[in-house]
Order: C-alpha cells, then sequence, then structure tokens
C-alpha cells in the first residue's frame, strides 16, 4: 500500500488538496492530475488522512466512498465533528467523476467539480 505523498511542499502558494484512496493508480492519476495548480498530498486510506491533518489544512479533501477498515462516508462523519476539519470542502468519487459533497447543515448536495 502506498505511503501518504507530496508533490510539493506545503510552504508553496498553491492550494492544497488531499486525495485518499485505497487504489494506487487513481492516487497517482489524481496527483498527476492535479499537481500543475495544487499542492498535492495523498492518503491510501482514512486512517492516513487524519494522521496528515495534524499537520496540513487542505483547501479541499477528495475522497474514495468505499475503502477498506473506513469507509468515505464514516471519514466525512468524523471530518464534520471536529471544529478543526468541519470548513473542509469534501468530493466523493462517484461512478469515475469526483462531486463535492456540501455536507454542511447534512444537505448532501452535490455539484461536479471535474471529470477524473
Amino acid at each position: 500500500m502506498a505511503n501518504c505523498t507530496k508533490t510539493m511542499t506545503t510552504n508553496d502558494a498553491k492550494e492544497t488538496i488531499i486525495i485518499v484512496d485505497d487504489d494506487l493508480t487513481n492516487l497517482t492519476v489524481g496527483m498527476h492530475s492535479l499537481s500543475d495548480k495544487y499542492s498535492v498530498l495523498t492518503a491510501p486510506s482514512g486512517k492516513k488522512l487524519f494522521v496528515l491533518l495534524e499537520k496540513v489544512k487542505p483547501a479541499l479533501i477528495l475522497l474514495d466512498i468505499e475503502m477498506p477498515e473506513m469507509d468515505g462516508f464514516e471519514v466525512i462523519k468524523l471530518l464534520k465533528k471536529s471544529e478543526k476539519t468541519a470548513h473542509i470542502e469534501k468530493g466523493k468519487r462517484i461512478r469515475k467523476q469526483w462531486r463535492s459533497l456540501d455536507i454542511a447543515g447534512g444537505h448532501g448536495k452535490t455539484r461536479d467539480i471535474g471529470k477524473r
């Protein structure tokens, strides 16, 4: 399994995005697709995401829903509960597209944020 990876230092002027997926191919494709415009970090699990969040404050988290140990919905619930992470925009992967998940107030509204 992949370790947490970053393509840029967090001191760059670029906003930081964290991609969370248990599939190494998805992490690699996402990292290469976004690294020109963003500082991209990757995590192979929800648990690794929370380790990263102790050090980094991302603008966006792109999150796979179907993962072992802790699925994406469980991760979102934990992110929502914490004052430190509740404000972070979250995206979930649905049918090869990333969608933004607006969970403020529990509405669960989605909007496209770009094709994968």
